[in-house]
Formats: structure tokens, sequence, C-alpha cells
């Protein structure tokens, strides 16, 4: 069985990248190699590939409106035809934010416990065992962030909010793909148990128990993995940008309420020694 570490330095993630992403790097390398060629058009032998015709199924054959749909988005329809021929271009994903931030969600947190922040039995939440480490990553993120100047908050309770929009955001992402998987099994009769719960649980052990079982289940959808990892940290940044606003604003009127409370104070005490200076002089 794989590594983490081999299963996240393979080829197959690349396909998570965008057409923008690829055509980028494609033009990049080559025109690294040709530098005085100003439009990269066949760069290489060329061998349909079917991809551009499945992009013109999209468009209904209208070859003008996917030509001018590519320069839309600054790319050559024909530098887009020899990357879709070009199979054996390698692209370069390892140092993509996400494919980063997928290494830390797998590699980082195990020992992170979730319970203590989410309340319930998650043993009655489908495929948590699946959002696991995505969940451990928004702690992760959570601790890192409220870790000074944020005595004043409910670190938990707060964190425990969080991890409930991530929890639902991957299960919302992912279910489809899992069910889906669940049934593979069950048709190809790989499920074993003598009801429907302990088949599920069967499922569970063999798929997605592990942090290495759920990477080799993500390696065929990457496209998922990368939004998986997308959604956890910018959920987790957010809630911290707005915690950092609020505990800015708390201090602007904790600041601003003392100003005024001194400002009564010297203001009140003044008139006393006004009203009652006359009595002394009498």
């Amino acid at each position: 069985m794989m590594s983490i570490q081999e299963r996240l330095h393979d080829s197959r993630w690349s396909d998570a990248l965008y057409l923008t992403e690829k055509y980028k790097q494609f033009v990049q390398r080559y025109t690294a190699q040709v530098p005085n060629v100003p439009n990269v058009d066949k760069p290489v032998e060329q061998t349909d590939s079917g991809r551009m015709q499945q992009w013109l199924d999209k468009f209904f054959q209208d070859q003008e409106q996917l030509s001018n749909r590519f320069q839309a988005e600054s790319m050559n329809v024909d530098t887009v035809q020899a990357m879709f021929n070009d199979a054996g271009f390698m692209y370069d994903f390892a140092e993509m934010t996400w494919h980063q931030e997928l290494r830390r969600t797998f590699l980082e947190n195990e020992h992170l416990e979730i319970e203590y922040f989410i309340e319930g039995d998650t043993d009655e939440i489908p495929f948590f065992e699946f959002s696991k480490p995505f969940l451990q990553r928004s702690i992760q993120i959570m601790t890192d962030g409220l870790n000074e100047g944020y005595d004043w908050l409910d670190k938990r309770r707060v964190t425990g909010l969080v991890l409930k929009t991530v929890s639902d955001k991957v299960f919302h992402m992912s279910a489809k793909t899992l069910i889906y998987e669940l049934n593979k099994a069950r048709l190809q009769d790989e499920l074993r148990g003598e009801d429907s719960r302990q088949r599920y649980q069967y499922f569970v052990s063999q798929n997605i128990q592990s942090r290495e079982q759920i990477l080799a289940l993500l390696l065929e959808y990457p496209v998922l993995a990368r939004g998986l990892v997308e959604h956890t940290l910018r959920i987790s940044l957010n809630m911290m940008r707005v915690l950092e606003r609020l505990t800015r604003d708390r201090r602007e009127l904790e600041s601003f309420l003392v100003s005024s409370w001194i400002s009564w104070r010297i203001s009140y005490f003044s008139g006393i020694h006004i009203m009652v200076e006359p009595v002394y002089c009498g």
C-alpha cells in the first residue's frame, strides 16, 4: 500500500488544475525552450486526444463561439488544441496553494481531538470519518489564529461553530461521490454484513476509516479534493477575519467608553467644585 507521501506526489493531482492554469504552464515551458516563437501553435507532434471535440460538443459545434470563449480567458484555441494533444506534458501541481493545503491536511493535525469541539454522537453523521482530516485542519487553523488576543472569547464554542460549517460543506460536496462508491461496492458484492448498517460500516472500514484510505479515494477525484481543502481553508480564514474585526471593534469601543467615563467624571467633579466653592468663600 502506498504511503501518504507517495500518494501526495502522484501525477494525477494535476487533473485538478484549471484549464487556464495548465495553459499558462504549457505556454511558459514551451516558450522558455523556444524563446523566439511569439505564439505557441504546434509545439509537438499532433495526436487527436478527443478533448477539443468534447469542448465543441458543449458549444453545439460552434467553433467560433468556442474560440471566442478561449480568447476571453486569454487563451489561443490552437495552443489549447496542442496542449490537449500533448499527453506526455507534465504539469506542476506541487507549488499550487491548494496542493500545499492538501499536504497540511493529510500530514499534520491527526492528534487533534474533534469530539472536544463537537457535541452529540458523531456516529450518527453519515460518512463522518471522511470529514475528519478537514475538521482537524480547521481546528489547527483556528487554534493558531486564536492563540493570542482572544481570551475574551469562548474559543471552544467558536471553533465548534466553524467545525459545524466545515462538516456541512464537506458532506454536501462529497455525498454524491461517497454514495456512488458505496453503491458500486454493493453492486460488485464487495460489502460484508448481515444488514445495511453492517454493510455500511464495512464500507467505511475499508474505504474511509484512515487518512491513507481517504487520500487514496480522493486521488480518484482530484477536483473534489481541491474543492474540499480550498473550502475548508476559506471557511476557517473567513471566521478569523470576522473575529479580528470584532476584537478590534471591541477594543475601540472599550477605549471610547473608558475615555467618555473619564471625561464625565472630570466634568462631574468640576461642577461640584464650582457649586461648593462659593460656600467656603462666603
